[in-house]
């Protein structure tokens, strides 16, 4: 027996089982409803619409059992702001796809097929992310992007961050996952070649980089060695798969190219990173943080590379905000309280309805600069303040069932647990980062350049970083935003054997710091709660 719901206003149905939730019944379907929780009940954030005789009430999509004959309403979908550049260092094309004269393509020395000598021998380069995944289709001869595609992560649906999505596959098993990133990487494939006017046929070659959780995800590794001691991967090793039989579809004899990872929790994203951004290979001591859902640092450089990974949590994404988003038509990116008054600036120019990570930085560093959010980070009050213009911001501190706010529009307001979540985030950044030059001998003054990789780092105001201890003040004048390094480093690999096999070598080099077996790591994180 089953039970027939309805969503609008697709108007999709679908039969599901007893028992099962709204979002559960919704992801069977194939349909998208945000829950970075990963349907705990905790984000608040898959809210849709029921449809009753006596109107349309909301409802969590976790929290509530499919009953026969039920019609929910899904939000519609945003157009969201995805980063698709990146830093872009030289390097010579000289991929190892290739074809002779009479058109017979090659990977290194093996015969994958022919190809008309008129028509462009392509790989696909992807960079999968947590939260998005961007794709580069190139002519592997010339060196030239042809079409840049992107999307957000359809992942998501099963939780925000790696953790939740490694425990619902080890709860519900990881087929799901695994084609559900597959069947994006092929759609993303029919929409370049689309944009470029070639046949997906013409594409011999695809690489990815990802994190540990998304390369297991993607492959079909079991994920319970990530998240259960000892959180090791299965493999770091690089891989040379077949692209079909891993259900991602260009020409049948296409090769997938897998960058290492490094750890459990450090991947072939920041191998990506390190390769395009070329800190292995210069002098200058260089920290490279990329700022998501899990927060991966390296420091060094050509003699020596340190890693660590810290459990950030996806504050910075939006999620487990009050009124987090992702960066998309009505967030709140970018805040300045000066003279007094709030001054927001919303993505699309629309009114806001919520704020994004960047945006998040910003207010949360102009409440603690102006002293509305106080070293504890405790939302003061104005009687406790003195200053003219603090006691005019204060104005807009109020409550909000049962908690202090402070009120950005009519209908936008931080909590006070929205600034411990960023506390906790922050903390977890900036000790991950002193543990590193503890790890090095460093001190801030070595430290000559700080490359911000990767969305959030793109969008963040490196000064409100700086205000709130998310990155030591004195690094503020060194920070170089170097967008999607990862993607780069993907493109890198396709389109070059020697940088594919530096890859290699930077996996391998590349020292992993666990940061939960230091002892000291706890008294370091509780000395960067505050602000």
């Amino acid at each position: 027996m089953t039970n027939k719901i309805t969503f609008l206003p697709s108007g999709i149905t679908f039969d599901a089982k007893p028992g099962m939730t709204v979002l559960e019944a919704a992801v069977e379907a194939g349909l998208y409803i945000d829950a970075p929780c990963g349907g705990n009940g905790i984000c608040e954030h898959c809210k849709v619409g029921l449809v009753t005789p006596e109107g349309e009430k909301t409802v969590l999509a976790c929290q509530t059992d499919v009953e026969e004959g039920m019609t929910v309403r899904l939000a519609e979908a945003e157009e969201h702001r995805i980063l698709e550049t990146g830093y872009e260092s030289e390097f010579t094309v000289n991929s190892a796809l290739s074809r002779d004269g009479s058109g017979a393509v090659f990977f290194g020395k093996t015969l994958l097929g022919s190809l008309d000598k008129q028509k462009r021998l392509c790989a696909m380069a992807f960079d999968i992310g947590t939260t998005t995944v961007v794709g580069y289709l190139l002519d592997v001869e010339t060196g030239d992007t042809l079409s840049t595609v992107s999307m957000l992560n359809p992942q998501s649906k099963f939780g925000a961050d790696v953790i939740a999505r490694a425990n619902y596959a080890i709860q519900n098993g990881g087929e799901i996952l695994a084609n559900t990133i597959r069947q994006a990487l092929s759609s993303l494939i029919i929409e370049a070649s689309g944009e470029a006017g070639i046949n997906r046929e013409q594409i011999y070659l695809v690489t990815v980089v990802g994190n540990t959780c998304m390369h297991h995800l993607l492959l079909g590794i079991p994920t319970n060695t990530l998240v259960l001691a000892p959180y090791k991967p299965v493999t770091v090793d690089a891989l040379q798969l077949n692209a079909g039989e891993y259900g991602v579809h260009a020409n049948e004899s296409a090769v997938l190219l897998v960058l290492p990872n490094i750890s459990g929790f450090v991947g072939a994203d920041t191998v990506g990173g390190i390769l395009s951004s070329n800190i292995d290979r210069e002098e200058p001591m260089t920290l490279l943080v990329d700022i998501g859902t899990n927060g991966e640092m390296v420091l060094g450089n050509k003699h020596r590379l340190c890693s660590c990974s810290t459990a950030a949590g996806p504050a910075f994404e939006g999620a487990l905000i009050s009124v987090g988003m992702r960066g998309a038509k009505g967030a709140i990116d970018h805040a300045d309280f000066s003279d007094g008054k709030v001054n927001v600036s919303v993505i699309g120019g629309v009114e806001a309805v919520g704020v994004c990570g960047s945006g998040l930085i910003d207010i949360i560093a102009q409440l603690v600069v102006n002293g509305i959010v106080d070293e504890s980070g405790r939302i003061v009050s104005k009687d406790e303040l003195s200053d003219e213009k603090a006691r005019k911001l204060a104005e807009n501190v109020g409550e909000k069932d049962g908690t202090k706010v402070f009120w950005l529009t009519k209908n936008v307001c931080i909590t006070q647990k929205d600034v411990r979540e960023v506390q906790l985030a922050k903390a977890a950044i900036a000790s991950g980062i002193e543990l590193l030059m503890r790890r090095l001998g460093v001190t801030t003054k070595d430290v000559e350049r700080v490359m911000l990789a990767g969305a959030f780092g793109n969008y963040m105001s490196p000064k409100s970083a700086c205000a709130i201890g998310l990155i030591p003040k004195e690094l503020e004048s060194k920070i170089i935003p170097i967008g999607n390094a990862a993607g780069q480093g993907s493109k890198m690999a396709a389109l070059s054997k020697s940088e594919y096999l530096r890859s290699i070598d930077i996996g391998r080099k590349t020292e992993y710091m666990e940061l939960a077996g230091m002892p000291e790591f706890n008294d370091v994180f509780m000395e960067n709660i505050e602000f």
